[in-house]
């Protein structure tokens, strides 16, 4: 949280000369990134976190990468509404499923690519000692056996 508060005040501050400028406002020095960051009330919206994978997604090539940031943004940022966040970037995080199919010469499958990316981003929140059912607006964690009797057995593989 703190590396991704520095990364807002650095987006945010201008002219800042040192971390001594990130860390003041209105006259008061702040200890940490993050207390510098809310006092500005740039944790307040998750416009910040909207932009963090708008970003990512123009730099990161691994969609794996991808669904660790979500989980890490879900994890120690505490989005007001993920659930608009994933409507969002959903497709995204599940375009190396959807790319199986391509390279099948298949139309995807977005549900289903959708599907198999909540479930992956669930069991990294489980690695975290979370899970899905700890944010309401997200999907629920599907049933993807419903799925594996439509598709080829090479499209259930993990990319």
């Amino acid at each position: 949280m703190e590396r991704f508060s520095l990364r807002l005040l650095l987006h945010i501050v201008p002219g800042a000369q040192s971390f001594d400028d990130l860390l003041r406002y209105n006259g008061r020095e702040y200890e940490l990134f993050q207390e510098a960051a809310a006092a500005r009330l740039l944790l307040e919206s998750d416009e910040e976190y909207d932009l963090c994978l708008a970003e990512a997604i123009s730099v990161v090539t691994s969609i794996p990468q991808l669904r660790h940031l979500f989980v890490t943004l879900l994890l120690f940022t505490n989005p007001s509404n993920p659930g608009a966040l994933w409507q969002k970037y959903g497709d995204h995080l599940s375009e190396d499923y959807q790319h199986r199919y391509r390279v099948n010469d298949l139309e995807p499958d977005v549900t289903r690519c959708n599907a198999q990316a909540i479930t992956d981003i669930n069991n990294l929140l489980l690695d975290q000692n979370s899970s899905l059912s700890q944010f309401p607006t997200l999907p629920p964690l599907p049933d993807l056996s419903s799925f594996e009797s439509e598709i080829p057995e090479y499209l259930q593989q993990k990319p």
